[in-house]
C-alpha cells in the first residue's frame, strides 16, 4: 500500500508542477498575489479537470482534508490552516487559487483521496501525509 500512495503522490506532484509551470499569475501564486492582496477565487472551469477533481474531493470531504496540515510553506504566506484551506477559501467565498498551482498542496491531495478511497480513517491519512510530505505540524492539530 505504501509504495502505492507514494506513486500516486509523485504523479500528483508532477501534475501540480506542470500546471503551474511558468505561469506567474495571481492565481498560481495564490492569495498572496502581487501585492500580497487575495486573488480572486478560482473558476474551476479554468483549471485542468484532474485538478478541478481535488478541489471537488476537498469539498466532499471537508473533514479529511481538515485534518492533514499542508507542508508547501502556505500556513507562513497564505494563513492556511490545513490543506482544506488549499482548496476552500477561507473567507467561504469559492475555490483558492492556491492549489491549482502547487505541486505539495496535489501531491497531499492525491494522498488524501487514495486513502479516502480505501476507507482510512482521518488520523491514519494524517500520519502518511505527515510521513511523506514533513515532520510534525505547528498547526492543524490531530483530529479527534
Amino acid at each position: 500500500m505504501a509504495a502505492v500512495v507514494v506513486a500516486i503522490a509523485l504523479v500528483g506532484l508532477l501534475a501540480g508542477i506542470v500546471v503551474g509551470a511558468g505561469s506567474d499569475t495571481d492565481a498560481s501564486r495564490g492569495r498572496q498575489g502581487g501585492s500580497g492582496l487575495a486573488a480572486a477565487p478560482v473558476d474551476l472551469a479554468d483549471v485542468p479537470d484532474g485538478i478541478a477533481g481535488h478541489y471537488e474531493a476537498a469539498a466532499a470531504e471537508a473533514a479529511a482534508f481538515a485534518a492533514v496540515p499542508c507542508f508547501c510553506g502556505c500556513e507562513e504566506f497564505l494563513g492556511h490552516r490545513s490543506l482544506y484551506d488549499c482548496f476552500v477559501r477561507t473567507d467561504g467565498d469559492g475555490w483558492d487559487a492556491h492549489a491549482a498551482g502547487c505541486g505539495v498542496c496535489i501531491g497531499e491531495s492525491t494522498v488524501v483521496r487514495a486513502l479516502l478511497d480505501e476507507g482510512e480513517p482521518a488520523s491514519v491519512i494524517r500520519a502518511a501525509v505527515i510521513d511523506q510530505f514533513g515532520s510534525t505540524p505547528t498547526t492543524t492539530p490531530p483530529p479527534s
